[in-house]
């Protein structure tokens, strides 16, 4: 008989009115592959309750309110594959925060204000392949 196994692929916090996520809300949960967070009242990632998520593949902060996201928000996340950020309010490439970014091979940033792309902004995104 198989081990029962614990809340370890998706959670869906999607449409919920969040405005923030706590330090240790996803602590424990190592095994996590899919985060989804869109359709909220985030003003900025959550950047704390994302660390140590090292087995995310997929993380939805699509259609919140997002006008800025922290130089050093996605580190730690070296297994995500998809990442949307569509429907937000970024006025600039966060290029910083992609730095740490090996596995990412999907990114969207439509529907934003984004005025100016800077030189080399996906630079560091070896994998990516569709924007």
């Amino acid at each position: 008989m198989p081990e029962p196994q614990t809340l370890e692929h998706l959670i869906r916090l999607a449409g919920n009115g969040l405005t923030y996520i706590p330090k240790g809300a996803f602590a424990g949960l190592f095994s996590l592959k899919v985060l989804m967070l869109q359709n909220n009242q985030l003003r900025q990632v959550p950047t704390e309750a994302l660390q140590n998520l090292r087995s995310l593949q997929s993380l939805r902060l699509d259609a919140n309110h997002i006008n800025y996201v922290p130089p050093n928000c996605f580190n730690g996340l070296v297994s995500l594959r998809h990442l949307w950020l569509d429907d937000n309010s970024l006025t600039e490439i966060p290029i910083q925060a992609f730095r740490s970014l090996p596995a990412l091979q999907a990114m969207t940033l439509a529907l934003n204000k984004i005025h100016y792309i800077p030189d080399y902004a996906f630079g560091n995104l070896s994998s990516l392949v569709v924007l």
